[in-house]
């Protein structure tokens, strides 16, 4: 299994599943920003779903997915396990849009247990995910 190419959050947050933890990443690479999570738990076993999205650096605009995608880019029933890893326990995509460059992103994410009916609203000033900073270079 390869390994997480992201920079990640070295905090690993809580986000109210049972025994689930998870980081914001990201990256540039070759003038490509990359988002992403990485998420684990502290024992047993456990499906979540995993929404990920961008923001400016004030927190104020969903930069990508942006409307299209009310709730961020979905990863639905992921699965998770304490480590050592045996499997793949993160998921990146290429942010679509046009960044401006030298400017500061945060990579937001939040979790969820696998089908749990309430999503994330990333239009929401409220709704913020766990963040990482990442400046397009």
């Amino acid at each position: 299994m390869p390994a997480n190419p992201n920079s990640c959050t070295s905090k690993w947050s809580d986000p109210g599943v049972a025994r689930v933890q998870v980081r914001p990443c990201g990256r540039v690479e070759n003038g490509h920003l990359y988002a992403g999570a990485e998420w684990r738990t502290t024992s047993s076993h456990a499906l979540v779903d995993v929404y990920i999205w961008l923001e400016d650096a004030k927190g104020t605009t969903v930069v990508y997915p942006g409307k299209t995608m009310e709730y961020g880019m979905p990863y639905f029933n992921m699965a998770a396990w304490p480590e050592p890893k045996i499997h793949q326990q993160w998921k990146e995509f290429e942010v679509g849009p046009v960044l401006e460059h030298g400017e500061l992103y945060q990579v937001c994410v939040e979790v969820r247990e696998h089908g749990d009916t309430d999503k994330p609203n990333i239009s929401s000033p409220a709704v913020k995910g766990f963040q990482y900073g990442i400046p397009y270079t």
